[in-house]
């Protein structure tokens, strides 16, 4: 992410004034970069309620514009279904409209960083904002906290932007948890054989190893 952004940047410089979407796009890859350093980093301060504040919308617009042009050729593109259910209390699956929010779900749990939660869905459940960077990992203890305070008879719907890698990694916690699987084999096993888009990277993998004192 810095290569591309210092690439975008000189980029910007070359065709100064006209680049200077492009320079500014370039800075924000750029700090993206480095907030990968720092696990569970809230980037974009979004909110409890599952806001990005407007400053920070505008101080970062070309990367979260950027985000949310592809997320949508994403969702008109591609043929996976926008969530599917793994058992009567845990579904999982992408970023969701309202209206395509299950009736069932009493309980959100938004990984983004990078997207604002639609308000017909935070009004309608009780949400939980887990800060993620894409293919990234959180803090386990807030991980781990987060999870634990969910009621055991919530419906829980668990979602980054397209329902992969972020959500994959805490669908598995959230099933280990609960004793329903006993290692990442397990899990991953589980969640393909119903979202065979679910992926984790080694990063991921290595975090879901220790959460479940493996690593």
């Amino acid at each position: 992410m810095p290569v591309l952004g210092v690439v975008a940047a000189f980029a910007g410089v070359r065709f100064w004034p006209y680049g200077i979407i492009l320079i500014w796009f370039g800075l924000c890859c750029i700090v993206l970069g480095f907030a990968y350093l720092r696990p569970g980093l809230n980037l974009f301060c979004k909110t409890d309620t599952g806001r990005i504040p407007l400053y920070m919308s505008v101080i970062a617009f070309p990367y979260l514009a950027f985000t949310y042009v592809v997320w949508r050729v994403n969702v008109g593109l591609v043929s996976e279904s926008a969530l599917i259910v793994i058992d009567d209390n845990l579904i999982v699956g992408r970023r969701l409209f309202p209206h395509e929010l299950p009736r069932q779900v009493t309980h959100v749990v938004d990984l983004t960083t990078e997207f604002s939660e639609p308000s017909g869905v935070v009004e309608r459940v009780a949400y939980q904002h887990l800060p993620i960077m894409d293919g990234h990992v959180p803090l386990r203890d807030r991980l781990l906290q987060t999870l634990e305070e969910l009621p055991e008879d919530a419906v829980v719907y668990i979602h980054c932007a397209q329902g992969h890698g972020r959500t994959g990694l805490v669908a598995m916690a959230l099933l280990f948890l609960r004793g329903e699987i006993a290692s990442v084999s397990e899990g991953i096993s589980l969640l393909q054989s119903k979202r065979p888009g679910i992926r984790l990277n080694s990063a991921q993998t290595g975090f879901i190893e220790t959460v479940m004192g493996r690593g």
